[in-house]
């Protein structure tokens, strides 16, 4: 078995086990001679990997990594590497599908990019898919919103892949900081700033225009058929995510002592009166969301009341879960006309 085939089945497996989206993506190409390595992107952009940045080191979880030359074949693994990577200018050659698109792309990603000669895998990637993944011999596995599972960490590690896992700690580290640290791992570090620059535009663009959701309560959750986890605390993705819009945490989650490092808790049926807030977003399966739906408590809801609660879907979970430059602004949009009604509602007292 050659080293890179040995490679793209632990990488696989990784991705399998974390029970999270896996994510495989990889630039191909060659930028020639010892200059700077060019990079083209489904538009046909193309981008310049610097050289002279190179050896880098990044510090992460575990350690530390060193990327000796420019990364030339990439492997992403996690929830948001792959935006990062097209956001940057690098077109994967291999992604997980997208479960909840007919055409395995996530719309964020189709926007205005040639992806017809992308590889989609599907999640489980089993069979001919591990494959296909293990022949493109990664030099740079991009894990950073995967498990901090070290020992998976150091399988990768002892195939001679190197591998930038998360940072601080697994989907604690924001987007805007992934950005940057994964442009500086591909030699692209002049780029990061503005394309954290031109997602932020529209987080501030719906602040500018719906001023109301300033100090908005919210409350964000998945149903499950024995209740709903819930974001309690800002540190987590999703309350940042709701907090870079001037939007707090619902004022009775706050007080519930959270059961994950991240800022999440389990609220059975009979608490879902903590739920209360200006704005109510929850996902889930039909199953679980009927079950939750139908619970008096959560049909007296404030915001089931008065028509600021909205059902999204799977997609948008993905954004939302795990925000990144190109779906922020997706995310924005279907979560728009509840912020509107929200904006509407009579000032915040005091």
């Amino acid at each position: 078995m050659s080293r890179g085939r040995a490679t793209g089945r632990r990488v696989a497996a990784l991705g399998v086990t974390l029970a999270l989206v896996a994510t495989a993506a990889a630039c191909g190409g060659d930028g020639g001679g010892d200059a700077d390595t060019s990079r083209t992107d489904g538009t046909g952009a193309s981008v310049e990997q610097d050289a002279s940045a190179f050896p880098v080191t990044i510090d992460h979880m575990f350690g530390r990594v060193t990327i000796e030359a420019p990364p030339r074949r990439i492997v992403a693994l996690g929830m948001t590497e792959q935006d990062i990577a097209l956001a940057l200018g690098f077109t994967p050659l291999a992604m997980v599908a997208n479960p909840y698109s007919d055409d395995g792309l996530f719309p964020w990603a189709r926007e205005g990019r040639d992806l017809s000669d992308v590889e989609l895998v599907p999640i489980d990637l089993d069979g001919p898919s591990i494959e296909r993944l293990a022949a493109l011999e990664p030099d740079l596995v991009l894990a950073t919103t995967a498990s901090g599972n070290e020992a998976m960490y150091e399988e990768v590690v002892d195939y001679g892949v190197p591998i930038l896992p998360p940072i601080t700690g697994p989907m604690a580290d924001s987007w805007q900081d992934l950005t940057r640290v994964i442009a500086r791992a591909l030699g692209v570090e002049d780029l990061a700033d503005g394309v954290i620059a031109e997602a932020e535009a529209a987080i501030d663009g719906l602040r500018t225009d719906l001023p109301g959701i300033e100090g908005r309560s919210f409350t964000v959750g998945v149903a499950r058929t024995n209740g709903v986890r819930v974001v309690n605390r800002p540190t987590d993705a999703v309350g940042r995510f709701f907090a870079s819009l001037g939007m707090v945490v619902a004022p009775g989650l706050e007080t519930v002592e959270n059961d994950t490092a991240v800022g999440a808790v389990d609220l059975s049926l009979e608490r879902l009166d903590l739920m209360e807030a200006d704005a109510l977003f929850m996902t889930g399966e039909d199953e679980a969301v009927g079950i939750v739906e139908g619970s008096p408590l959560f049909g007296g809801l404030r915001a089931v009341e008065q028509g600021t609660y909205l059902r999204y879907e799977g997609t948008t979970a993905y954004g939302l879960r795990a925000p990144t430059p190109l779906s922020v602004p997706y995310v924005l949009d279907q979560i728009r006309p509840t912020l509107e009604r929200v904006a509407s509602l009579p000032p915040v007292a005091g």
